[in-house]
């Protein structure tokens, strides 16, 4: 798992626009520390601030929540996808981050990757009162190097 330190978002333009930095604080608690400009793009609002389960479909909360509390608690990758959102996929992979300092929250960066444009998106959730971000229909842990966590949070 890289420190914090370690994590050059210079080095990565070209995922900086899809990249988001998430502090697990709790498993109820997953606030944005960085939304980059995609999720405004799709959503049409900034995410930084806000815990990720508030804007989660109540009914998928508690699997979200175990699936990312999972991969800081026992520090694995995950990649995903989400279900077609008006003809659009979108995959993406998560990773913990380990603070620097010791007594410090940890921290679950993502990045995710349209696989068409963005376009008319933001509009489209506004003209159908959208407020929750998708949830991942398929969903696998990565070993990178302690274990997988519980398969059975795996879709």
């Amino acid at each position: 798992m890289p420190l914090r330190s370690q994590i050059k978002t210079n080095d990565l333009p070209d995922l900086m626009r899809g990249m988001m930095l998430l502090e697990a604080q709790a498993p109820d608690s997953f606030i944005f520390r960085f939304s980059g400009s995609l999720y405004q793009d799709i959503y049409g609002f900034d995410f930084t601030g806000m815990n990720y389960l508030e804007i989660t479909d109540i009914s998928v909360r508690g699997l979200r929540s175990r699936r990312l509390w999972s991969l800081v608690e026992q520090p694995a990758g995950a990649v995903w996808t989400t279900p077609s959102v008006e003809g659009q996929d979108f995959v993406g992979v998560s990773v913990p981050i380990a603070p620097d300092e010791p007594d410090t929250v940890l921290k679950i960066m993502q990045v995710v990757v349209p696989v068409l444009g963005v376009q008319g998106l933001a509009a489209e959730r506004k003209r159908r009162r959208q407020s929750h971000v998708e949830f991942s229909d398929q969903f696998r842990y990565i070993d990178i190097g302690a274990g997988k966590p519980d398969s059975a949070l795996e879709a």
